[in-house]
């Protein structure tokens, strides 16, 4: 994969590409998620550039793996099915952090969790962020994935295959729960 170095985000921006996959894929989740929260992976790229001063552009395979998981960050939504509430990203960001080991999505999530504590329900919250760092830790390798192929594959045949559990804790905070004090540590 790093050998032929692709990049995503002009792919997942194609609606060629995007727009052509069924209801029930992937690929069809990804796409609804996108338009639904006025998003683009360019858009995300170009916050990348930003915050790094074009070094997140270096023709280099560290470069280019960071790329990648910027790049699949929203695809990581679908496939878990955390929302882009606090609390769903804070869960993307322990389940990222045991699929890189990436210590700077460790202390984003400790931080999310030790923040929390103070708060009627930072147990819960504690133990939410703690199955989805278990999930990612169980889960097939996602950095890996041909996600041109997995696009077109149906979403719940693929977190089967990938070994991606519903996130029952986090579907346990209602929808107007989940975003609580969160804000501050949403990605």
């Amino acid at each position: 994969l790093a050998y032929d170095r692709v990049e995503l985000a002009p792919m997942f921006d194609d609606r060629n590409f995007t727009g052509k996959f069924p209801i029930g894929t992937v690929g069809h989740a990804y796409t609804a998620f996108m338009d639904s929260e006025n998003l683009s992976a360019d858009g995300l790229a170009e916050v990348s550039r930003e915050s790094r001063g074009g070094a997140a552009d270096l023709h280099h395979p560290l470069a280019w793996f960071g790329r990648r998981i910027r790049d699949t960050h929203d695809i990581w939504h679908i496939l878990t099915g955390y929302g882009r509430d606090g609390l769903g990203e804070l869960c993307l960001v322990a389940f990222s952090y045991a699929q890189t080991g990436s210590l700077g999505w460790a202390f984003i999530a400790a931080g999310g969790v030790l923040r929390n504590l103070r708060e009627p329900s930072g147990v819960r919250v504690a133990k939410t962020v703690w199955q989805a760092y278990q999930s990612g830790r169980n889960a097939a390798w996602l950095p890996g994935e041909d996600f041109e192929r997995l696009m077109g594959e149906p979403l719940e045949t693929a977190r089967a295959r990938l070994n991606i559990p519903a996130p029952s804790c986090y579907q346990a905070f209602a929808v107007e729960q989940r975003n609580g004090n969160l804000q501050a540590v949403a990605a």
